[in-house]
């Protein structure tokens, strides 16, 4: 299969909640007879000296490295010295790409997600350096210090998924059926910039001019997750609002848009209600929505006396929450997508007249807001308790349930 664009893959680097890995020691033995481990994984070692270089195999002998860093379990791609690392579950879902084209090796770290170094092994000789704009090392080139402009023989490009140019080492390529496959899986922490085919004269890595697309679960980008229509109203116009005072997903009275989950989305979302009733101990196809629901009120408010959460916690627990009020009240999940360019989750009702916004929620207990998780699904079981309200007026639930005792 032949792809139609071509992108540089690298890890999410402008949200804060993602990280990379670091050798423990960077001194482990080489398997090759080189300086130290850290040679072997480097591609193009002797790309300097020699054009014609490939990358060696390094699974005989292959013992897991010792990475530290502090990578959540939910990040499917790291960086290990600007080298791919990929988690067990982004393994899993790009397989048919990964294992024709490299070697995943696996590594040591104190992580609950396992996670495999990539050794990329395909190297494709496919760039028209006539037609690119490459700055070298020397004469007769080797190894460019930059390439400014791609250009790509089509023909050769047959078959190609993920590899390197002997001209760039270090740069990782992936084609654009690679990149589908990440967001059809849903997977976090890959940020891809097309680099071919592109105007000539394009800056592709500006940022007023580059193409990008970053999976980082939170719709950071528009192009990744917003692929899916606008929710409409009968008259197919844009379903818009404004946010009620006091609105803790976002500044009081900012225009918003709703978007429905993508199914990508969906199955994140369940992925990470099922990491948090495993961590809380829970069979979700036995419990009860409301047990769920005042487990999760618990573990909130405890994490919150203690100060032990971690920054999962929001993500994770707001799953939970709002996949067992989508499950038990019909709820939908959403993306409220605001015009200063903040984004949120969201569950709300059918008739769009209630909303939450329960991974912000979270944050905000964390922060010292009063735990009423649980409270506040008591009351929407009980509809008497809960005024008309006009459809598509997204009034925010939480805002309006309080403790007249603070629990103890």
């Amino acid at each position: 299969m032949q792809p139609h664009d071509l992108y540089e893959l690298d890890p999410v680097r402008s949200n804060p909640l993602f990280h990379d890995f670091n050798y423990r020691d960077s001194s482990s033995p080489s398997l090759l007879g080189r300086g130290c481990r850290d040679d072997d994984l480097t591609p193009g070692f002797d790309s300097e000296e020699n054009r014609n270089w490939t990358q060696p195999s390094l699974g005989d002998g292959w013992t897991p490295i010792e990475v530290v860093g502090n990578v959540p379990d939910s990040q499917d791609f790291v960086s290990l010295a600007c080298l791919p690392v990929f988690s067990k579950r982004a393994c899993d879902a790009l397989r048919e790409f990964l294992e024709p084209n490299g070697e995943l090796l696996p590594l040591k770290s104190e992580t609950r997600m396992l996670y495999f170094f990539y050794n990329i092994t395909r190297i494709a000789d496919v760039l028209n350096v006539n037609e690119s704009e490459c700055d070298f090392f020397c004469d007769p080139p080797t190894s460019a210090v930059d390439i400014d402009y791609f250009s790509f023989h089509r023909a050769k490009l047959d078959g190609l998924s993920i590899f390197r140019i002997p001209q760039m080492p270090v740069m990782t390529i992936v084609s654009d059926h690679f990149v589908q496959r990440v967001l059809d899986s849903g997977l976090l922490g890959f940020s891809f910039t097309k680099i071919w085919p592109l105007a000539r004269g394009t800056r592709w890595r500006h940022p007023k001019e580059r193409v990008q697309i970053e999976t980082t679960g939170m719709n950071d980008n528009p192009q990744a997750d917003f692929r899916q229509a606008p929710v409409s109203s009968p008259s197919g116009a844009e379903m818009t609002g404004h946010v009620p005072e006091n609105q803790s997903a976002a500044k009081p009275s900012v225009p918003f848009t709703v978007y429905p989950f993508t199914e990508r989305l969906l199955i994140r979302m369940g992925s990470n209600a099922l990491e948090a009733a495993g961590n809380l101990g829970i069979d979700l196809s036995t419990v009860p929505p409301d047990a769920v629901i005042a487990a999760v009120n618990d573990f909130v408010r405890r994490v919150q006396k203690d100060g032990t959460a971690d920054r999962n916690v929001p993500l994770l627990m707001g799953s939970l929450w709002g996949q067992a009020i989508v499950q038990s009240l019909g709820w939908e999940w959403a993306v409220f997508h605001f015009d200063s360019d903040h984004r949120a989750f969201a569950v709300h009702n059918p008739e769009r007249s209630l909303v939450m916004f329960p991974v912000r929620f979270v944050e905000d207990c964390l922060r010292g807001r009063d735990v009423t998780i649980a409270l506040a699904y008591g009351m929407l079981r009980n509809p008497a308790s809960i005024p008309q309200l006009p459809p598509g007026s997204y009034t925010n639930v939480m805002d309006h349930v309080h403790h007249i005792i603070p629990p103890l």
